[in-house]
């Protein structure tokens, strides 16, 4: 995902065979090679912008706008410089393995869930891996 101004300007889509099966890439004889993983390019970023990749443990706990939630929140701690990218990960991390445990919490994963036409409550236990990337401008220039 991308997020400009605390705000998600782009989502990749889920990548997966069926619901709750996504992608394993891997070296493992039943593992999905990575030519089925979707390769795009993102153009379009300015200075500023934060990039945030995740595992379907994160994707499958966490909305976008609860993400846009702890950008606002850091950005408010920040006064709008640079952000820790580390401790912006962890938050989204943590507040992601909250969710999965909460049976109460509307999740990604249960609606999807219920998309295909199954039952489940709150969010999924599962791993989850968050990586956060700050957009800064280029101090070098390329001739």
């Amino acid at each position: 995902m991308v997020f400009r101004d605390a705000k998600c300007m782009l989502k990749s889509p889920t990548q997966q065979r069926r619901f709750n099966c996504p992608f394993q890439l891997g070296n493992h004889v039943g593992s999905d090679r990575p030519q089925v993983a979707l390769e795009f390019a993102v153009e379009e970023l300015a200075p500023g912008d934060i990039i945030v990749l995740g595992t379907d443990g994160l994707l499958d706990n966490m909305f976008a706008r609860e993400i846009e939630e702890v950008l606002v929140a850091f950005n408010k701690v920040s006064g709008g410089r640079d952000i820790d990218c580390a401790e912006v990960a962890s938050t989204i991390a943590t507040l992601a393995l909250y969710n999965s445990l909460d049976k109460d919490n509307i999740s990604p994963f249960q609606m999807e869930a219920q998309k295909a036409g199954l039952e489940h409550a709150g969010g999924k236990i599962d791993d989850i891996t968050v990586v956060v990337a700050h957009v800064v401008k280029s101090t070098t220039s390329i001739d």
